[in-house]
């Protein structure tokens, strides 16, 4: 729910009747999972195969030598009590604590990698 509909902290605690501390600690673990299972299907396809399969799209406006289309995109972070962790994960650009992930992406629209998240400050 939280990354679908970006509800705050205290708006999931009240849903489901727990503290806002607690709604942090388990958003962080869901986190943590999540990397942990999306992490292993990081690939890098071989360029032939992706020649082989490229969209004409690409063909067309790009030619045969796209491997992979990268892109950043930014989550955001309730504001935290911890002043040093506020500090690491400032975004001047959102004016809003995010943190960041690069994303790699081929061409026929597989994920082929993801970083791990980065604040600004760090």
């Amino acid at each position: 729910m939280k990354l679908r509909l970006n509800l705050s902290h205290v708006d999931l605690g009240h849903r489901f009747g727990i503290g806002r501390s607690t709604v942090s600690r388990i958003f962080l673990h869901v986190i943590d999972v999540m990397y942990v299972r999306i992490k292993p299907l990081d690939f890098w396809p071989e360029r032939e195969h992706l020649r082989e399969s490229m969209p004409l799209t690409f063909r067309i406006y790009s030619g045969k030598g796209v491997t992979v289309i990268i892109d950043c995109f930014e989550i955001f972070l309730e504001r935290s009590s911890n002043l040093s962790a506020r500090a690491s994960t400032w975004s001047s650009y959102e004016h809003n604590n995010t943190v960041k992930y690069l994303i790699g992406i081929t061409p026929q629209g597989v994920i082929s990698y993801i970083s791990e998240g980065w604040g600004e400050g760090q």
